[in-house]
């Protein structure tokens, strides 16, 4: 009896993690997709901060 209950939590707990993974994957996708339609990945923007660093 006391193996079905901790197998049990432990599914629970598992379960948990499983979505709240999955969760923080989904929102970095839609974050990247969002950077890909405004035309401008994170290297972009950063070498353009460079050239503009580089004129000053």
């Amino acid at each position: 009896m006391t193996l079905t209950v901790i197998m049990t939590i432990l599914g629970i707990i598992l379960c948990i993690i499983v979505l709240i993974g999955v969760y923080l994957m989904i929102k970095r996708i839609i974050r990247y997709n969002s950077e890909l339609k405004n035309g401008k990945t994170k290297r972009q923007t950063e070498l353009e901060k460079m050239k503009i660093d580089d004129l000053n």
